[in-house]
């Protein structure tokens, strides 16, 4: 909890919660933010303006307007001087010492020396639990109190839509097969043992050509907006990928893009991999780095390989 003003508020807390005690919303309420997202910009009272983040934990894509306040920032840059923010234990803002701090709350789990002094509290205990935390900071040159930062990110709000849909998306039937590999190494083509891909390619023209999904996680859908590490299997060969969902609406697997494939030849299996431009899975170091031409590239160098 927090109050401005004596009026008391208690984090996390509805959009629609702040606009009603006369707070208005500078950036866009109508933004749709993919699941577990967030927007970050300013609410606005009598010339008063605190930065907060709003976040969307629905498992389908929202607007801002209906998702929760989890954070709030407090500058005193940003407040006139009869502006009163309080926290618990009689903390107030450019008022209260470090040592208040320090007595109301215990020794900090973490302080960061800059041109301001700021005091870390991670709840629970001491460990780094970055989203429940409070921060407290001190400008070095004046020695006030006038910078504070709170946030209690909350994931299960009941309130949120979580219905799962299962609709097919129309642009997934967009998607071209490509016929060749391009010669621009910056292409987005792939070619898996003779099979060739654009990415992002949806997940289905995988199964078409004999592979099989296989993911980690309870779910078996993917968030709006929410990309998925997993892999894909056929006949002993593996290729490592992650899958995007792009619809507004958490969905199947099936109705998702593979938007980046990793292959590794010591454990995947034997695949002919290649990719535009002419980079393939077998080449020296002298043929990658020619084919690469005038890349700004960087090497770092191992004793069991070189990146």
């Amino acid at each position: 909890q927090f109050s401005i003003d004596g009026e008391v508020y208690a984090l996390p807390m509805w959009y629609e919660e702040f606009e009603d005690l006369g707070w208005y919303y500078e950036g866009d309420p109508d933004l749709k933010l993919a699941s577990e997202d967030y927007d970050y910009d300013v609410f606005e009272k009598d010339g008063v303006e605190l930065w907060v983040d709003v976040t969307n934990y629905s498992i389908n894509a929202t607007k801002v307007k209906d998702c929760i306040v989890t954070g709030v920032e407090f500058d005193g840059y940003d407040l006139d001087d009869d502006t009163v923010i309080k926290f618990a234990k009689d903390i107030q803002l450019e008022v209260s010492t470090p040592d208040d701090i320090i007595a109301a709350y215990g020794e900090p789990s973490d302080i960061y020396e800059g041109s301001y002094r700021t005091y870390y509290y991670y709840y629970p205990g001491d460990d780094y639990y970055y989203y429940q935390e409070i921060t407290f900071s001190f400008d070095n040159e004046t020695g006030i109190f006038d910078r504070a930062e709170f946030s209690n990110e909350v994931e299960e709000i009941d309130g949120f839509d979580n219905t799962l849909n299962l609709e097919r998306p129309d642009f997934l039937d967009n998607y071209e097969a490509p016929t060749a590999l391009s010669d621009d190494i910056y292409g987005t083509e792939i070619s898996v043992d003779g099979d060739i891909y654009t990415l992002p390619c949806p997940v289905t023209e995988f199964y078409k050509n004999g592979y099989e999904l296989q993911y980690y996680y309870d779910e078996d859908y993917l968030p709006a907006g929410q990309t998925y590490y997993c892999s894909l299997v056929k006949e002993g060969k593996e290729l490592s990928v992650h899958i995007k969902n792009f619809s507004d609406y958490a969905t199947s697997f099936d109705n998702c893009y593979v938007v980046s494939v990793s292959y590794d030849s010591e454990y995947h299996g034997d695949i002919a991999y290649e990719t535009a431009g002419g980079i393939t899975i077998g080449m020296t170091e002298d043929e990658l780095v020619a084919a690469f031409g005038d890349l700004e590239n960087s090497l770092y160098e191992s004793d069991e390989q070189n990146y």
